[in-house]
């Protein structure tokens, strides 16, 4: 990889990283620049603003969760199914208590642009979408309704996982939901 493209590579990933558990107004190019070892203003070579630095990160781990979730294998039984969905947010929580970008991004509308905001929430509809359609191929009644209460009950579930810094809750509250299908 050309070395501009690895540095590009590394401060979207530590910007994520950051992101995800501090939020878009608990970091700077200062933090970000120091974790990738180059200089503050080296960051304005590949973003010219701190929004167009988190409108990357965004597009990029939209493109990296949206690839794992299609990766997932339909054919085991719904609660499997919905339990390799689930970890694609749980393995957030492992990783240093972190929850998903588009939740913590969601969480500081104020602080993101509308082009972000609209990003965000195509994310969130694409992923009760995505549950609506497993659903129902398991003809699973009102299952629009169904994967909504779903959805809403693993970002519910992040945020208290990472409150109370106890991954059980995340784990009961998924076994618990599983229970309803």
């Amino acid at each position: 990889m050309p070395q501009k493209r690895q540095t590009e590579t590394e401060i979207l990933t530590v910007s994520q990283a950051l992101i995800q558990q501090r939020g878009v107004t608990g970091f700077s190019f200062a933090d970000v620049a120091q974790a990738v070892n180059i200089r503050k203003a080296s960051i304005y070579y590949y973003f010219p603003n701190k929004l167009s630095l988190v409108e990357g990160v965004l597009d990029a781990y939209i493109q990296h969760f949206m690839t794992d979730l299609h990766a997932l294998d339909l054919t085991p039984p719904l609660p499997d199914l919905l339990t390799a969905y689930a970890q694609l947010y749980r393995r957030n929580l492992v990783d240093h208590q972190k929850i998903c970008l588009c939740s913590m991004l969601a969480l500081e509308t104020p602080a993101t642009s509308p082009t972000i905001r609209t990003k965000v929430n195509g994310f969130f509809r694409d992923n009760v979408t995505w549950l609506t359609a497993q659903l129902q191929a398991h003809q699973i009644s009102a299952a629009a309704t169904q994967a909504q209460a779903f959805f809403t009950t693993l970002q519910g579930a992040q945020l208290l996982t990472r409150s109370t810094q106890d991954l059980a809750n995340f784990d009961q509250t998924l076994a618990h939901q599983l229970q309803t299908f």
